[in-house]
């Protein structure tokens, strides 16, 4: 039509003005296009067909139209799905027809596509800052009373498009060049596809169906292979940090994601990640590296794809979806011949273990005399199939050799190392009290003493650290009921460290022992133990209980949300000795069944208390059990010892729960103590290892 009505100044081109003119006259009747607008216009049709600024060539406009019929084309195709690509329909009611949602999303990928391939003909860069101009003057034509759409609403987001070209293609410049294109807008195309599948067929449901899990792999593979092509683009195959910087910067300015902690430790985190967990140490040494690399992704990759196939494993295992006794899982799991040997080997290797970690409904840890017979559902194998990724890839981070230690686990330096790179983060995230930086030592001894599989050795190993780990969840997660009723029962302080009101502490010592068997249902022996103490000696048990678990001790302080989680760890740690050395399951230790559980305290004993003698430390043992008290404490207790220690032929005892937990008070107290008149000791060689390989900054 233009060709048809406008002669042109000359035989072959045609001016900008007389283009202007044409779509004023016929399309845009009420609006006119300002000159800023007429510059923007012919500096994108110069990046795509070429040519000059000020005119428009016959053969750039039959190319023009060669481009709008392809876009025609793919308008046409693309607009049975406009709603689900502007997030305009309803995902609850769209779960339902998966069909009409992967054509929807494959559609997306294709037009991208198609639009890529057509920009990717453009004959010279475009620049994000002629974007910029261009998206304000067509906003100026654009009327509408929402501020949340026009094209001026995308020119926040141009940083984040150059950020993502950088990480995802190849640095350089405020310009997309010709050759960039095609990996740009197909590249975007395939991430929002991605987010289309997540929204219309995932949602909240992820892992409660087969196909949720089917989908989160379409998503992943799918993501690895745009990341395993920006490695191969990148100079020297590497995703620079600088990139990777520059990506978080945009994301967190731009309120994209919504993390728990500040962008500065996001930064540093990525770093971890990379230096370390992507790039684990053999025999000590560890390659420097400046960003991620393909071996990085590909030990993504090997993460993630293991962790789906145990949760595929357990559809194979429960073809019904039923429970399966702990039994059943081990014997079926022994057949599988997976992909991911590694990944099930470590599944094998907990489950397989004499007491292994089982969970209810709500993550939280059971506790049963026949761990055999124990029913474990989907959300159990689940649970523990992502605490097992966390530990591994823990482990691969901080270990001094990964393949010769993955299962001997970390020494107490190493955990010091992961809990020093981790502290600011989960600090930020309300996890752990910014109060304790030194916390990461006395989890090293509660997880060599009170663990299932606690040896009391110098190290943390696999089945340890995912038992600490588990612990740690089930016992917050446990306790979180226990607070909300004490909060809405008890008067309201400040809030602690963790945002949550402090209680007022003589209301919480009352309501807390008439609703005991309530809170701790999940632990019957405990709520049978406590129901049985007489009026008269209750002051005692709860004096013991906070000195072992509050960080002030005993004392009439505010109660805070973490000394009741703290309480509850403990009585699952007590709970996880009795479950593990009360072999005749009366609720007591006889000198026998503790003695079987010595060897586990016998290096804290031997640190407090100086004894090398094997005699005198299992005389001390079986006294500060019998007795829940230090010898040392006053003469009286002293001449007790020695009376003790003289008549070992007539020891006998029956310690129940309460006498444990005062053995661990006890304890708590000495060390602290201990601690606050003892210089730190120097490190050793697994210190200097991580100051020579993993304290610097590329």
């Amino acid at each position: 039509m233009f060709k048809k009505h406008v002669r042109g100044r000359d035989g072959d081109s045609y001016a900008a003005i007389e283009l202007r003119a044409f779509i004023e006259r016929y399309f845009l009747t009420e609006y006119k296009i300002s000159d800023g607008l007429l510059v923007e216009m012919m500096r994108l049709k110069q990046a795509i067909l070429g040519g000059g600024l000020e005119s428009i060539t016959k053969a750039e406009l039959d190319e023009a139209g060669r481009v709008l019929n392809a876009l025609r084309v793919e308008s046409v195709k693309i607009l049975p799905y406009m709603k689900v690509v502007l997030l305009e329909s309803d995902p609850e009611r769209l779960r339902g027809e998966p069909e009409f949602i992967e054509r929807a999303v494959s559609q997306v990928v294709g037009t991208s596509h198609v639009i890529g391939t057509l920009l990717g003909k453009s004959v010279s860069a475009y620049r994000f800052s002629d974007a910029e101009r261009l998206l304000r003057e067509l906003d100026k034509l654009y009327v509408s009373k929402s501020k949340r759409r026009g094209p001026a609403r995308f020119i926040e987001y141009l940083p984040v498009v150059s950020a993502l070209k950088a990480f995802f293609i190849r640095p350089g410049g405020d310009a997309i060049a010709p050759n960039e294109w095609y990996d740009l807008v197909a590249g975007a195309g395939r991430f929002y596809g991605m987010y289309l599948r997540y929204d219309y067929l995932i949602g909240e449901a992820s892992l409660k169906s087969v196909d949720g899990l089917r989908q989160i792999t379409t998503i992943a593979k799918d993501f690895f292979l745009l990341l395993e092509g920006s490695v191969k683009a990148k100079e020297g195959g590497v995703i620079r940090f600088k990139e990777i910087d520059g990506l978080l910067e945009q994301l967190y300015e731009r309120k994209l994601i919504d993390m728990p902690f500040q962008e500065p430790t996001a930064k540093q985190v990525a770093r971890h990640l990379v230096q370390k967990v992507l790039n684990p140490a053999r025999d000590g040494h560890r390659d420097r590296v400046a960003g991620l690399s393909a071996a990085g992704v590909e030990w993504l990759k090997r993460d993630f794809f293991g962790w789906v196939e145990m949760e595929q494993a357990w559809d194979r295992m429960s073809p019904a979806g039923g429970s399966l006794s702990v039994n059943q899982v081990r014997a079926r799991l022994k057949i599988l011949s997976p992909a991911y040997a590694d990944t099930h080997e470590e599944m094998r290797y907990l489950v397989e273990r004499p007491f292994p970690l089982v969970f209810d409904s709500l993550g939280v840890v059971r506790f049963e005399s026949d761990p055999g017979a124990m029913a474990v559902d989907r959300a159990s194998w689940t649970s523990l199939n992502w605490k097992r990724l966390f530990i591994r890839v823990v482990g691969r981070g901080y270990s001094v050799d990964h393949w010769k230690e993955r299962f001997i686990g970390i020494r107490k330096t190493e955990l010091k190392a992961f809990y020093d790179d981790i502290f600011g983060m989960a600090s930020e995230m309300g996890v752990l009290d910014p109060r304790e930086p030194e916390l990461w030592s006395s989890l090293f001894d509660e997880s060599n003493l009170f663990m299932f599989s606690a040896d009391g050795d110098d190290r943390l190993n696999f089945a340890e650290a995912t038992e600490i780990l588990a612990f740690v969840l089930s016992g917050s997660q446990m306790s979180r009921p226990a607070y909300e009723d004490l909060r809405e029962n008890c008067r309201n302080y400040e809030p602690d460290v963790f945002g949550l009101p402090m209680l007022d502490v003589q209301c919480y010592r009352q309501r807390f022992r008439t609703s005991f068997a309530t809170y701790y249902k999940a632990l019957p022996g405990w709520a049978q133990m406590v129901g049985s103490i007489p009026d008269d000696d209750y002051p005692g048990f709860r004096e013991v209980l906070e000195t072992a678990a509050r960080a002030t001790g005993y004392a009439d302080t505010h109660f805070e949300s973490k000394d009741l989680d703290k309480s509850t760890m403990l009585f699952q740690y007590i709970e996880a000795l009795f479950t593990r050395f009360d072999k005749d399951r009366n609720g007591f230790f006889s000198v026998e069944e503790s003695m079987a559980a010595y060897p586990l305290l016998r290096p804290i004993l031997k640190e407090l208390s100086g004894f090398t003698d094997e005699k005198e430390l299992t005389t001390l043992f079986t006294y500060i059990v019998k007795y829940g008290e230090s010898p040392d404490s006053n003469i009286w207790t002293g001449l007790k010892y020695l009376w003790w220690k003289a008549n070992r032929s007539n020891w006998s005892y029956e310690a129940d729960r309460w006498q444990v937990l005062k053995v661990v008070a006890n304890l708590r107290s000495a060390r602290k103590e201990k601690r606050k008149s003892t210089p730190p000791a120097p490190e050793g060689d697994a210190a200097e290892f991580w100051l020579r390989n993993l304290r610097y900054e590329p």
